[in-house]
């Protein structure tokens, strides 16, 4: 039997990846969509007496989501191992789906959070999610193309969204959050209704070691290596500081020019939200795949987390800058552009690591894991670095402390990445496929993959095994 046509050689997954770009635009919408209003949102249902001290309070709104994130991640990857990558996937949009509408009616802030830590927290998968299915439907030779595109999705909707969500802040008085709200949901629902179509399942079938007399022999998981715990701690690092980023960088634009922030309206900061935007679904879509084949995995991840720290460093030097708009839309869209494109190069290449280092049938498993480990820095870096800024701004020493703490975060990712091997370079499928191949050749066993499989007991078919034992007589 001739052996099955791999993932390279297939067509290239357009309808997946179009479906997994909604998916990923929904579920950044949620995320970063209250950024550009979570400091107004907190003062007019009256959680907080003004913007300067919102950050105490906002940061916690941020910080619920990946806080419910954290009892769940883990099953969220067991789930798609056990029932299949596409039924996750759905299920996890339709949390995004009923969270976004629930969000939009609270009035309290206690709902608030436990809105976001339920609903689009816990009842949302798509981190533990996505990275396996990328993974699975492009190949490990296609899932940077394939991130990228995906990622195009979440990364109009990281800066778009906040930019769309502060014009749709307030429309309906005595909700001001459900506008923006709505708009996350409808993008919910359509990435399901299409998910339900174009969404295959990626999933292969379990092999079971057969034989009843030895027990089979224990092999090492992969998420126990080494390997896989500096990769996880990528994702914690990069997680940590680029989500207190998110946070942290409209809180410091809108606060007073006397507190050490630039004293921006919410249209200002919609317009440089906006404009950032549009360079960066640009670079996402187009050129960040070629950058990252281009650099290696590890290249990829140092010089994007190098720039991204850099321009932490540099943005609150132009705190307090007294100047027209147009100028302070120079200071702060540059900036703003180059660190989201290197934040999502780093987010990538981190992920790609996680799958690169473990085989399929554990990554859903590990993916879950890194999620989680993930979702602590995500948890605790909004709250950082709001309660950092604004004891910076009532100390009246700006925005510094708050931005270089995050820099030093990417600085520790550059560390780590450096010293990691070739290897993390290849999936450990194809290492493993290429030791096996070799192993075949030099027994000279030629009978067919089944055949091979069965031999190897990692396949329970009675009538495989049969043919083996008839044509060894």
């Amino acid at each position: 039997m001739e052996r099955r046509a791999s993932k390279q050689e297939a067509p290239f997954p357009w309808r997946q990846c179009v479906v997994l770009a909604l998916c990923n635009a929904a579920h950044f919408y949620t995320i970063c969509s209250l950024f550009s209003y979570a400091g107004f949102l907190v003062v007019d249902l009256g959680w907080s007496p003004n913007v300067d001290e919102a950050g105490y309070v906002a940061g916690y709104l941020g910080s619920a989501l990946v806080v419910g994130r954290l009892f769940t991640s883990v099953l969220w990857g067991r789930l798609a191992d056990a029932f299949g990558r596409k039924p996750a996937i759905l299920l996890s949009m339709a949390g995004i789906l009923v969270g976004n509408l629930a969000f939009g009616m609270t009035k309290t802030l206690h709902a608030a959070l436990i809105v976001r830590a339920i609903f689009l927290g816990a009842c949302n998968g798509w981190v533990s999610l996505m990275g396996v299915y990328v993974g699975e439907v492009g190949g490990a030779s296609r899932q940077n193309r394939v991130n990228g595109y995906t990622l195009t999705g979440g990364t109009f909707c990281q800066l778009s969204g906040p930019a769309v969500a502060a014009l749709l802040y307030n429309k309906i008085p005595r909700y001001p959050a459900l506008a923006p709200s709505l708009l996350g949901a409808c993008l919910a629902l359509v990435a399901i209704l299409l998910g339900s179509v174009w969404l295959t399942e990626t999933k292969q079938p379990g092999y079971a070691l057969v034989g009843d007399d030895d027990e089979p022999e224990q092999i090492t998981s992969d998420v126990q290596s080494t390997l896989f715990a500096k990769g996880v701690f990528l994702r914690f690092a990069l997680g940590f500081a680029t989500f207190a980023a998110f946070d942290t960088i409209p809180l410091w634009a809108i606060a007073s020019l006397k507190a050490g922030g630039l004293d921006l309206t919410r249209a200002h900061l919609a317009i440089i939200l906006t404009v950032a935007s549009g360079v960066q679904v640009l670079y996402s879509f187009r050129f960040m795949a070629n950058f990252m084949e281009g650099r290696g995995l590890r290249g990829s991840l140092v010089s994007a987390a190098c720039a991204a720290a850099s321009v932490l460093a540099f943005i609150p030097m132009c705190g307090g800058l007294e100047a027209p708009f147009g100028v302070k839309l120079l200071f702060l869209a540059v900036p703003v552009t180059i660190f989201y494109a290197a934040a999502t190069t780093a987010f990538s290449t981190a992920q790609a690591i996680v799958n690169n280092v473990v085989r399929s049938a554990e990554r859903g498993y590990a993916n879950g894991v890194a999620a989680t480990v993930e979702a602590v820095g995500k948890a605790a870096g909004p709250t950082f670095g709001a309660v950092v800024l604004a004891t910076g701004f009532s100390s009246h020493h700006g925005g510094f402390a708050a931005f270089w703490c995050l820099a030093s975060s990417l600085l520790l990712a550059v560390v780590v990445a450096r010293k990691l091997p070739e290897s993390v370079e290849k999936s450990l499928d194809d290492e493993l496929a290429t030791i096996e191949m070799t192993r075949r050749k030099e027994v000279g066993f030629d009978e067919g993959q089944e055949m091979w499989d069965a031999k190897l007991g990692k396949r329970d078919s009675e009538p495989v095994l049969s043919s083996l034992d008839e044509g060894a007589v």
